[in-house]
Formats: structure tokens, sequence, C-alpha cells
């Protein structure tokens, strides 16, 4: 008991003097410290607070791990395709040769919360479509390429707003009107449908669209832009569209004169995009520079792949060889002379061994300051997956059951689960060893045929019959029981109705939260051409 402590008179009133009295008090001493092994040992740690460390807390040590899920090793969703003829996910200024009886990769991978379950999306080269529901991951064919014939479908980014509403973007082939140009999407909880460039407010050709990322105003409604490459036919740099909560135009960035692969929102007038030669564009809706993606200066010469910020003033991106930057407010310094950009960090990932490790970054998806993850090229056979782990260093894990290929999309459903897309249809899941199960998880692990509809639907035309697939384990426990496959039931083609985006969903970032949103109010929208699509995949 400290001096000036409440009671200390009265402590003092009753300590005897004498040494047999301090031996005795040091013995009471040493028997509390050892009680607890006594019983069995120190209690476990609790790894959820390990997991999230505060900015004094030290090194990010993960409480979980990745593991292989779907992949040519471990239960593929796909068996066979054609990989891409060309940047595979629109990373890389490289060519690469298409390989017979391989599988697409899978680009990008976005989700959220509804009514306490996880609903997502992941989307690929060659039409790839993975949907999760029910706790696992079934594969869609409505845009495959033979129920799209003649149209060739290459999606390279996805947004969930609701399980009904669902934007992704890229590019597409066998379009003689507009052959390798690029297209925006939505699921309307039916069906795909592409949305006609010239409600962009382009006549001319539109560049493929590499990336898209949308925010929720306070108001409910909804507001977003999407970026893409640079093409002759179309002036003005590269391509970016707005997103008003209605319908998306063509917004002209005259700067941007580089193809730009990634952008994140931060807030309705701040948003940043990286491309290739290490550019950096700052969105800012404020002041003199308002309606204007200005190039500002590079960070580096390196192409960038991927970037993404936890709030106004810190942020990572990164690309080529392993190189990452990072953001600490520069564009918001009162002192003009402060440069507008993110800071070079060299090459701040390292493996166990304290090596650089030099592969390509493809996404990065940060949960605070303090926690967060990357993915991006294999080397060796090995998948590139690290976590933030202080300061300016990012340490590389390994993967359970690694499939080896490289990784193009990331989405970290909260700091206790995540997923990653890649190569030949590879999906990743990342589970706390301590997280609790989610609601659908724990209802069924093994999914089972869905019965028909109670209504009849028309029989499909010139669709293959559709076979099992085997799909992923439960979201939410770190074991990997695996469920049996529902496949796709073939319906009719079918015209899209054009639908609006709802206006009463709470805040989806790109980092979900597990809190109850409400259900989406769907409302009527403009601009979609209906596209007949041979129905051969999953169906709400």
């Amino acid at each position: 008991m400290r001096v000036g402590e409440p009671g200390e008179m009265e402590a003092r009133s009753w300590r005897p003097a004498g040494r047999r009295w301090r031996e005795a008090a040091g013995l009471i001493g040493l028997a509390l410290v050892l009680a607890p092994w006594a019983r069995g040992g120190l209690a476990q740690p609790d790894v959820h607070a390990q997991a999230r460390p505060t900015p004094t807390a030290g090194p990010f040590v993960p409480g979980g791990s990745w593991r292989g899920l779907h992949s040519p090793k471990t239960e593929p969703l796909w068996t066979s395709g054609i990989a891409p003829r060309d940047r595979p996910c629109g990373e890389e200024a490289r060519k690469v040769p298409a390989r017979r009886g391989a599988v697409p990769p899978l680009c990008g991978v976005h989700g959220r919360w509804v009514d306490g379950a996880w609903t997502g999306w992941a989307v690929g080269e060659e039409g790839l479509l993975a949907r999760y529901t029910d706790g696992a991951w079934r594969r869609v064919d409505d845009l495959a390429p033979r129920a799209t014939a003649p149209k060739t479908y290459h999606l390279h980014d996805v947004f969930v707003v609701g399980p009904d509403d669902v934007w992704a973007v890229g590019w597409m082939e066998g379009d003689r009107g507009c052959e390798g140009c690029g297209v925006v999407l939505r699921y309307d909880g039916m069906r795909w449908q592409e949305l006609d460039r010239y409600a962009l407010g382009i006549n001319s050709c539109v560049p493929p669209i590499n990336a898209l990322d949308l925010q929720q105003r306070r108001d409910g409604s909804w507001f977003g832009w999407a970026i893409g490459d640079k093409k002759p036919c179309l002036n003005g740099g590269a391509v970016v569209l707005e997103f008003d909560g209605t319908r998306w135009k063509w917004f002209r960035a005259p700067q941007l004169a580089e193809n730009m692969h990634d952008l994140r929102i931060v807030s309705e007038t701040e948003a940043w995009a990286v491309g290739e030669f290490g550019s950096e564009s700052f969105y800012d809706g404020r002041g003199s520079r308002t309606g204007d993606w200005p190039l500002q200066g590079r960070s580096g010469a390196h192409d960038l792949f991927a970037v993404d910020l936890v709030d106004e003033t810190y942020g990572w991106d990164g690309g080529v060889i392993g190189r990452l930057n990072r953001y600490d407010g520069n564009c918001h310094d009162d002192n003009p002379d402060t440069p507008c950009w993110f800071d070079n960090q060299a090459n701040p990932i390292q493996d166990k061994a304290g090596q650089k490790v030099t592969n390509s970054v493809y996404a990065i998806d940060l949960l605070t300051r303090d926690q967060g993850w990357l993915v991006g090229a294999q080397d060796g056979r090995i998948s590139l997956v690290a976590h933030f782990l202080q300061d300016r260093a990012w340490r590389k894990v390994a993967v359970v059951d690694d499939p080896g290929e490289s990784l193009y999309g990331l989405v970290m459903l909260d700091p206790a689960r995540g997923f990653a897309v890649g190569d030949e249809g590879t999906i990743l899941a990342y589970v706390d060893a301590a997280s609790t199960p989610s609601p659908t998880a724990t209802a069924s692990l093994t999914a089972t045929r869905t019965p028909p509809p109670a209504s009849p639907t028309p029989p499909a035309t010139d669709t293959p019959p559709a076979t099992d697939t085997p799909t992923a384990t439960a979201l939410a426990t770190p074991e990997e029981p695996t469920a049996t496959d529902v496949p796709p039931r073939p319906s009719a083609s079918m015209t899209a109705t054009a639908t609006s985006t709802p206006q009463a969903t709470p805040t989806a970032t790109r980092t979900a939260t597990p809190s109850p949103p409400a259900r989406p109010t769907p409302g009527g929208h403009r601009g979609f051409v209906p596209v007949a699509f041979k129905r051969a995949g999953l169906r709400r």
C-alpha cells in the first residue's frame, strides 16, 4: 500500500513489528503468485487481444492462419478453361501465353454482412463467378462464355452493396461494335446485366475498367468511382467513371495519362487512385481542385497495382517487385511546400528470416493503422500473403495447403476472417483460431441440393447439364469440413429489367463489419442493355 492511499493509517494500526511477520507476509505473497500453477497452469492468453494491438502494443501477431480452400490442389470449383491471353486481371504490363486446360484467374472479391451473415462474390477472367452464401463458396455460370456467346466477359473487380445489388467491372471481347471495350455490369438478385456504354456518356470506345469502389452517404444514398486504362480512342486520359447513386457517367481526367489499376474512396470529397509508372492521383473535392483527379508527384517509377487507406491521413499502396509506399497525411499538410504523395518505403516486406520479399503486390486491405494484409505474385510456387507487422514493416506468412498461385484480390471481413483469390480459380481463407462461428456457418456445414422452385421454370436451351462441384468449408471454423456443392439450376434466357441502386443500406466499405445491416429497397435504374444470358448459374 502506497503512502497517501485511503486506509493507510488503518493498515499501520494493525501491522505488528518483528521479523516473523515480515517472513509470513513474504510467504503469503509467494503463495498468491504460485496459486494459478497449483490449479494447472496460468490462463491462456487472449488471442484476440494479441491480434488487436494498440499503437504501443508492439508488433501485430495474427491469431489465425491462411489456408487453401479451393485450388487445383484442393477441392477445385473449376477443372478446365482457358487462361488469360494478356495481362491477367489487368495487372503487369506483360503478355501471358494461353494455357489450354488451365483455369482462368479470379481477380476480385468483395462482400458484406446482411442479417448477421456474410454474402460475397468473386469475379475473374473468362466470366468466372463464385458466390459465398450459407457458409460456402459455389461457382456460378451465369457469365460463362457458353452462356454469353458471342461475348466473353473479363471481370477485374466487384463491389457488393447488398444481396440483390452487386457491381462488377472489366472488359469484353466478341462485341463487333466495341471489341475490347470496358464494361460495367450489375447483379440485381436474379441476373447480371451489362450497362450500355452510351448511357455512360461515351460515344467512342470504353477502355478496360480495372477497379471500382463505392461508399454510402449519411442519407443512405450511394456514390462511387471506377477507374481503368487509357486508350487513344477516348480523349481525356485514363477512363474514370463517377456514380452518383443512380447512374454511372464518364468523368474527364486529362491528367491521368497512364493506365490506372486501383482506387480507394476515403470520403465523398477524397479518394486515391494508383497506376502505371508510380502514378498516384488524389481526388480532392474541396477548394480549388473540386472535380478533378490531378496527378501528384510520383513516389517512384514502378507500376502500382493496389492502394488502401483507413482514414484521410493513413494508407499504403504497392506494386512491382514488392515496392510499397506509405501515406501519412502529406496532402493534408498546411505547408504548401509539402509534396502531396505517398512516402517511398522501398521493399518493406520480409520473410521470417528477415530476407526482403520482392514479389509484386496486387491487393491491400487495411483494418486499422496497426493491422492489415496484402497479397501478390507467387514465387517458386509459394503464394505471397503478408501482414502488417509494425511501423513500416510487413511480414510474409505461410499458407496451409498452399496452392502456390498468384493472388489478385483480397477482402477482410473483420480482423478474424478474410478471403483472397487468384490464378487457377484459387480461393484462400483466413480464420482466427479464436473466432466465433457466424450464424450461417453453424447452421449447416454441409450444403444440400437446392429444391426446385414452386413455380415451373422454362427449360434451358443449349446449356450443358450442370455437374456437382465441391465447395468451401464454413467460414467461421478453423477446421476444414467440406460441403457438397449445389449445382446451378438451368433456366431459360431472360430479359433484364433495369433497377436502381437501393438507397437504404448502411455503409459498406472494403472492410466489412459484422453489424447486421438493413435490407436494401429496390427501385428503378436507367441505362441497362438487356443481355440474353443462357441461365446455367446459381439463382436466388
